[in-house]
């Protein structure tokens, strides 16, 4: 069997099991010993990812989003990605993996084109592995109508760097980001913005070392608040609400991921191999997806069928026969 059929094999796998995604359990299932050297001949997992999601991708059209997200590995401690990183699902900092991904939609279909594992002492921040992603996808011909984070990875460089290739885009800002509101008066968003109403059509306002943007915000509860700018100062209250749900899309892909694809079930401590098997599990999510997608299914409804069908099969040829004994037999009744 050739390598790239192998793969192949080991992606239905991914896609037909429902809770153990092992090497050895995928062994058993497949007659097949050799997937942990079949992983380690992929050595660009991003490129593996990118050539099977590249047909059903519009470079031209749509949008790209760009967030994180931390597979738990709480047992892992000699896993060598492993780190200690704060988890929006846990409210804490917890042991795992954080991984960054690179969404294309528009707005009806969703498809990872890259992703980036970040480690503590990596060497390279959120915002080198975004800046990273960016400039691949813009050299395999992306020109997206709207680039959109939060406001992580809204740094001056990442901002210019869009700037420079003529990109729009929309991204969170925090409440301490220094603007320029009036010619010389220098302030942070959160002062400045207590101080003006926000009209229906947002806040004009200088940001500091990049250009004019335009800032919406949002009441998130009674004590906080959240603040969104744009390069494209024409933008108005409902399209920014629009380009929100929008955005809104890769947490509903994390949550398929990790409850679908099971991406978190990885045991090996190697780096190499975990970026592997994490590029395949995207590639089996995609799959799934496209099944879903061809068939009007839910995700849900897919695994549902999925295992029912195999419950009927059984009960059809249970595996273990039961015996045909009395009543007072089975309860030890002589």
């Amino acid at each position: 069997m050739k390598s790239k059929n192998r793969l192949e094999s080991f992606i239905e796998f991914l896609c037909s099991s429902s809770r153990y995604r092992t090497f050895a359990e995928s062994s058993r299932n497949l007659s097949h010993d050799t997937w942990r050297r079949e992983l380690m001949k992929i050595k660009h997992p991003e490129r593996f990812l990118w050539e099977r999601v590249k047909k059903f991708v519009r470079p031209k059209t749509g949008y790209l989003i760009a967030d994180d997200t931390i597979l738990d590995k709480p047992f892992g401690k000699n896993i060598e990605c492993v780190g200690f990183h704060h988890s929006g699902k846990h409210k804490r900092v917890v042991r795992g993996i954080c991984l960054i991904t690179l969404l294309w939609t528009d707005g009806k279909r969703s498809f990872p084109v890259d992703f980036r594992i970040y480690h503590n002492s990596g060497g390279c921040s959120k915002n080198d592995h975004l800046r990273d992603m960016l400039t691949v996808a813009k050299s395999r011909g992306f020109s997206p109508k709207m680039t959109l984070f939060d406001s992580w990875y809204s740094a001056n460089e990442t901002l210019r760097l869009l700037q420079s290739w003529k990109w729009k885009y929309m991204v969170g800002l925090k409440a301490n980001r220094s603007i320029e509101f009036r010619v010389g008066r220098h302030n942070r968003v959160k002062t400045t913005l207590s101080r003006f109403t926000l009209s229906e059509e947002g806040f004009l306002f200088s940001l500091n070392k990049v250009g004019i943007h335009r800032c919406f915000a949002r009441y998130a509860s009674h004590t906080r608040t959240r603040y969104w700018c744009t390069n494209h100062t024409q933008m108005t209250k409902t399209m920014w609400k629009t380009l929100k749900r929008i955005s809104f899309e890769i947490e509903t892909y994390h949550k398929n991921l990790k409850q679908y694809s099971l991406v978190e079930r990885c045991q090996s401590r190697r780096t190499d191999l975990q970026r592997a098997y994490i590029a395949l599990s995207l590639c089996a999510l995609v799959k799934i997806k496209r099944l879903c997608r061809i068939e009007k299914k839910t995700l849900f409804d897919y695994h549902r069928e999925l295992f029912r069908k195999v419950i009927q099969r059984y009960r059809r040829t249970p595996l273990v026969s039961t015996p045909d004994v009395s009543h007072h037999a089975f309860c030890g009744v002589r």
